[in-house]
């Protein structure tokens, strides 16, 4: 009797470990395999979407890089307009164009220190730097726009007389 009970608590706890062992019975496997499926399609997705958004990021900052690089350029060939036509002018004008030489200078420290600011952007704060980057590089463009006007307004003076 003692042999026939061991025998019964033997195979009841066989087939329980066999139970335990097979965790994911086949139907279960297959749901699994869909979930497995769909989780690496929605990896994917995302994924996908993690690279569009870093394209975009890419493209404006290229994008903003390449306005800020224009006005700088611009700054430049107004500065070196002054430098070769200043010694012609007189005092008034020449102190005029100091002020307005200057007033590039800074512009283009402010447009320098932006580009850097744009450069080290990450996707966590590229719509803060971006949004700031605009409004400033509006607030240059029509600092060097009335800069021009006014090395334009000396020259044009100095050549009607």
């Amino acid at each position: 009797m003692k042999t026939i009970s061991k025998f019964w608590t033997l195979s009841i706890v066989g087939f329980m470990m066999l139970f335990a062992v097979q965790c994911d019975p086949p139907s279960e496997r297959a749901d699994n395999e869909d979930l497995n499926t769909d989780y690496e399609e929605v990896g994917d997705e995302v994924n996908d979407e993690i690279g569009d958004a870093g394209d975009e990021i890419a493209r404006e900052r290229d994008e903003l890089r390449n306005d800020i690089n224009e006005a700088m350029a611009d700054i430049d060939s107004k500065l070196e307009r002054i430098d070769n036509e200043i010694e012609e002018e007189s005092a008034e004008a020449k102190a005029n164009l100091d002020k307005t030489r200057e007033d590039l200078k800074m512009e283009k420290q402010k447009l320098e220190k932006r580009l850097e600011k744009v450069e080290a952007a990450g996707e966590s704060n590229w719509e803060e730097i971006k949004h700031e980057t605009e409004l400033a590089f509006e607030d240059v463009e029509a600092k060097i726009q009335k800069a021009g006007e006014e090395i334009e307004e000396v020259f044009d003076d100095d050549n009607n007389r």
